[in-house]
């Protein structure tokens, strides 16, 4: 049944900031995506260890062969590194990662369907990426749009820099929440106005953030679950 109101329930299955009980914290992020508008369960990275995934997973009570769609922020082991598990119990769904790295995943994954983004794409309804980032590390984030004018953000380590995901995102819609890697990230001011500010994987000034917007920041653990 659909929670009323509720767009997307988004789940924290990989990281390693703090861990709830039952789940395994290690290096790397990912995060599941249950679209309850559709029913879709879209993975956005799979962190560096699959059997830690797939562990988690267990936990979180999320079936991997229900899994439709992955996305890849960008080519780095803790964020692509529990495909090749994954694909043993999963043998159909579908590999979204940024262009320049898609002649890779195909050799790497043959039976798979592989999808480069160049530019900003629409994946599913209301799922869009932001097209690849960066210069010699390419990066893409995932907009979740709630509404006509506010959008979720989940990134990776924002290589590429933060501001530049934000900026894309902010041309025409609100920004209210933003999960994943900060990595350096430190103009905070561009931060003003976010309702969740859930940096964890690889986010260099975490205690910064938290000091500066006590109100926004969220501690996000392996387990956490949040809704939209």
């Amino acid at each position: 049944m659909q929670d009323h109101g509720i767009s997307f329930e988004i789940q924290i299955v990989y990281d390693d900031i703090c861990a709830k009980d039952g789940y395994v914290m290690d290096f790397g992020f990912s995060t599941l995506i249950l679209d309850k508008i559709t029913g879709d369960q879209i993975l956005f990275d799979t962190g560096s260890n699959g059997k830690i995934l797939l562990h988690n997973l267990k936990i979180a009570n999320i079936n991997p062969m229900e899994i439709s769609t992955v996305i890849i922020s960008h080519d780095h082991f803790d964020h692509a590194g529990g495909l090749f598990e994954l694909s043993k119990k999963n043998h159909d769904f579908q590999i979204i990662v940024p262009e320049t790295a898609c002649n890779r995943y195909k050799e790497a994954f043959p039976n798979l369907q592989v999808q480069g983004v160049g530019n900003s794409m629409e994946i599913k309804p209301n799922m869009i990426s932001s097209g690849q980032f960066g210069g010699a590390i390419k990066e893409q984030a995932l907009f979740l749009r709630i509404n006509s004018r506010k959008i979720v953000m989940l990134v990776g380590c924002t290589h590429p820099g933060l501001e530049s995901f934000l900026l894309a995102a902010r041309e025409s819609n609100e920004v209210i929440a933003i999960f994943g890697g900060l990595h350096g990230f430190r103009k905070f001011s561009l931060l003003e106005g976010i309702k969740i500010i859930g940096a964890c994987h690889c986010t260099q000034h975490r205690q910064m953030i938290k000091e500066k917007y006590p109100r926004s920041f969220k501690e996000v653990c392996v387990g956490s679950i949040f809704k939209f």
